[in-house]
């Protein structure tokens, strides 16, 4: 099992996670678009980013050690911070795409190997 790349995965899924979350707010003083599927709080595309975010951090605990879901977790947020003010709206798709992306490589890392 490479403990690496099962990293890779569940940082970037927290961090779509992330992006998925705190958009809202994030953007709330800036004159930025915002979808509609970001903006209510149980939209399932939100109640799909909570899953993921602490699925991830349990992830990583059961493929490494327990301080990965701390690495995953904080550098995902990090991660979002940095994706959202370099792309600015555009980072509403990448994270929608992004999150099923990794969603289905940690299924396959968790489950395969």
């Amino acid at each position: 099992m490479n403990l690496q790349a099962s990293t890779v995965v569940f940082t970037l899924l927290a961090t779509f996670a992330w992006i998925i979350i705190a958009y809202p707010y994030y953007v709330k003083n800036r004159d930025w678009w915002i979808s509609s599927m970001f903006v209510s709080d149980t939209s399932l595309i939100k109640l799909v980013a909570y899953v993921a975010l602490l699925g991830s951090a349990y992830a990583s605990v059961k493929l490494g050690a327990w301080w990965d879901s701390i690495i995953v977790i904080v550098l995902g947020l990090l991660l979002a911070l940095v994706l959202t003010g370099v792309l600015r709206s555009f980072v509403q798709y990448v994270a929608v795409i992004g999150l099923v992306v990794c969603w289905v490589a940690g299924a396959y890392l968790l489950f395969h190997v």
